[in-house]
């Protein structure tokens, strides 16, 4: 864990700053390609702004109204704590991202799937920043890669709630590396993702793979994760989400590429010649 460093004398926290680099870096890659390979619309490194001012308030917001509350609100603007979520932040960055496209007259479709491409790079960094911070958690195991945590972190204070450490102990009992299992999945969907741009297909379609893979991701690997509660059936909030996610995206995605698809193999059916 290291929650803060020091500059000079200001302690600054790495989780927001990781999560920070990671959004810089979605839009920074996305420009890059934009023109270098792309169709060079006239995007600016201001779209930063526009995306991550929505983007830390929504997703600041959907945390303490999930997890929060009732209570701690004076913990809200305590930036040297965690209090994220990705998908409330995804959806604020998304909806300043379309914003600026629309006042720049900017194709959104295409230009949103230009940008989407590299989300699992910033979602990489941000979760660095989580496994910094010690948020995120994993449940106990036994398996060799699992990993404890100090004192006073997040999980050492849940599993002392849940009488798996008393209050001398100096670490956590080792839990999965929830953190590095994400970093791993969001490294397989970056991988798919370019493939995807690679085919050509209909614009919206790279927004919409990257929100199938990520619900499935969370669905998958929440099953490992000790910190968010449980709803019904050992499932959290974010893993009923996902399903009726998943099925959107799926029946969205089939709808769109296979009617491309069709339409491409019309066009390239002969015409008969005329008598």
């Amino acid at each position: 864990m290291l929650p803060t460093v020091l500059v000079g004398a200001f302690p600054l926290s790495m989780y927001y700053s990781l999560v920070f680099l990671g959004t810089l870096s979605v839009f920074t890659l996305g420009l890059r390609w934009n023109y270098a390979r792309g169709p060079k619309y006239p995007v600016s490194l201001y779209i930063v702004l526009w995306a991550a001012v929505p983007g830390f308030v929504i997703g600041r917001l959907w945390y303490f109204f999930l997890y929060m509350c009732p209570g701690h609100y004076d913990r809200f603007w305590d930036f040297y704590s965690g209090g994220q979520t990705f998908l409330g932040g995804f959806i604020g960055a998304l909806l300043g991202t379309l914003t600026y496209l629309e006042r720049k007259n900017i194709p959104r479709a295409p230009a949103v799937d230009m940008f989407a491409v590299y989300v699992p790079i910033g979602a990489i960094l941000g979760r660095f920043g989580c496994l910094c911070y010690g948020c995120c958690y994993g449940k106990p195991t036994t398996l060799p890669w699992g990993i404890a945590f100090p004192r006073e972190s997040p999980e050492w204070y849940w599993q002392l709630q849940h009488g798996l450490v008393d209050g001398a102990g100096a670490i956590s009992v080792h839990v999965h590396p929830s953190q590095l299992y994400a970093v791993l999945a969001w490294a397989l969907i970056f991988a798919v993702l370019q493939i995807a741009r690679r085919r050509n297909f209909p614009p919206g379609t790279i927004v919409m793979l990257l929100c199938l893979l990520y619900m499935a991701k969370r669905f998958l690997l929440d099953f490992y994760r000790a910190d968010p509660p449980r709803l019904f059936w050992n499932l959290d909030l974010m893993q009923v989400l996902a399903i009726p996610s998943i099925a959107f995206c799926g029946w969205w995605l089939c709808r769109h590429v296979l009617a491309a698809k069709n339409a491409k193999e019309e066009n390239r059916v002969p015409t008969a010649p005329q008598v």
